[in-house]
């Protein structure tokens, strides 16, 4: 300001007290002048602007939070499976608390608590967290997740270390993430599955925070809850007029595969136009195990683990799914793009007594979609 044509400039900066209380404050300067309008110097005022700008910030995350539990409502009520309205959840809410990891756990009707694959990581090379769960040495009801699940109240560990055979957090450590934060998902009054989240969480989440997840897990209860609904008007169509003539009549002549599996994922029914897909005769299909017939190989060329596979999850969780970026393999040794939906059958108590599983070939759709894309290539090359 001395050198320069400015008269007067203004700054404003954060600063922290001798007792360590951070405070805002304005410089306000002007440019004092001599006889002939030299700078000679500056006169300054300075204002604790603290309070002004604590209500801004105030606001602002006011907005943010605000704007996570509409986004997450949205998502829970369009996603098209459970799978993507906790996928969305979980992502939203790492971005806004700045939480490096997020998985959701879900219930089994028995009160069992299982690792879905619905993960989120911030930062590459944080997925050796997830596959830490594959190794088998892992037990989530004798763990944090399970005390959420049995309390249906949030859990916070600042340090992980203390906990024997919690093998993500060990895994989560390694990486610098020593904290760990799990929160209910509720459906009604039951806890049907468990948020968790890992990152360098030294203080224990605040009120806030945790009403935030409050609302968070109750949005996630209700998907869940209509998935059980849907699954369970499904599985009353099913029970009641599956062994019926005219029933069976309308699945063998529907355009779509339809398939019943037992509770170990073996083959109780395939209706004709699912073994014309697949190469077989129904007969042929029956009583062999659906995922290593047809569903053992992803497109890729890599083994699909059955633990991994999402139509034979739909038996364990009660909760349906719904893929098309997945293959099935016919008796020819050949794939072929699906579209499929996989429903648990629940009997009038409550328990599951196997899935059913609708699915169509998808390989002309998916030629279609390529010619579109590389007309839209070549038509971007000639016109750029």
């Amino acid at each position: 300001a001395l050198g320069g044509d400015e008269r007067t400039f203004e700054m404003y900066g954060r600063f922290v007290r001798p007792d360590g209380d951070i405070r805002w404050a304005l410089a306000s300067f002007s440019t004092v002048l001599d006889g002939i309008g030299q700078p000679v110097g500056l006169l300054g005022q300075v204002h604790d602007i603290t309070n002004p700008m604590r209500l801004e910030e105030s606001e602002r995350a006011s907005r943010a939070e605000l704007e996570l539990r509409r986004s997450i409502a949205v998502a829970a009520n369009e996603a098209q499976d459970l799978d993507a309205a906790m996928s969305t959840a979980i992502e939203r809410v790492c971005k806004h608390t700045g939480w490096d990891v997020g998985h959701v756990y879900l219930a089994t009707l028995d009160g069992k608590l299982i690792s879905t694959e619905t993960w989120h990581f911030t930062h590459p090379g944080q997925g050796a967290i997830q596959e830490s769960l594959r190794s088998g040495l892992f037990n989530p009801q004798l763990s944090p997740p399970g005390d959420v699940l049995r309390t249906g109240k949030a859990g916070w560990l600042a340090d992980t270390v203390a906990v024997e055979g919690f093998a993500a957090a060990t895994t989560a450590r390694d990486q610098g993430l020593t904290g760990w934060a799990g929160f209910p998902i509720v459906a009604g009054s039951e806890c049907v599955g468990v948020l968790e989240f890992f990152g360098a969480l030294a203080d224990q989440p605040g009120q806030g925070v945790l009403d935030l997840m409050t609302d968070v897990g109750t949005q996630l209860g209700r998907v869940v809850e209509r998935r059980r609904a849907e699954n369970e008007r499904t599985e009353i169509l099913v029970r009641e007029q599956f062994l019926n003539s005219w029933f069976r009549s309308l699945l063998q002549s529907t355009g779509e595969g339809i398939c019943g599996l037992d509770l170990d994922g073996n083959v109780s029914f395939l209706n004709r136009t699912g073994a014309e897909l697949l190469g077989y005769t129904p007969e042929e299909m029956q009583g062999l195990n659906l995922h290593t017939t047809i569903h053992h190989t992803r497109v890729d060329g890599t083994p699909y683990p059955p633990d991994e596979c999402p139509i034979l999850r739909a038996s364990l969780t009660g909760a349906g799914v719904r893929r098309d970026t997945e293959v099935f393999w016919g008796r020819d040794g050949n794939h072929f793009p699906v579209e499929y939906s996989s429903h648990a059958i629940i009997d009038a108590g409550g328990g599951i007594k196997g899935t059913v599983l609708t699915f169509t070939d998808i390989t002309d759709r998916r030629r279609e979609e390529e010619a579109i894309r590389a007309g839209l290539l070549e038509v971007a090359r000639r016109t750029g």
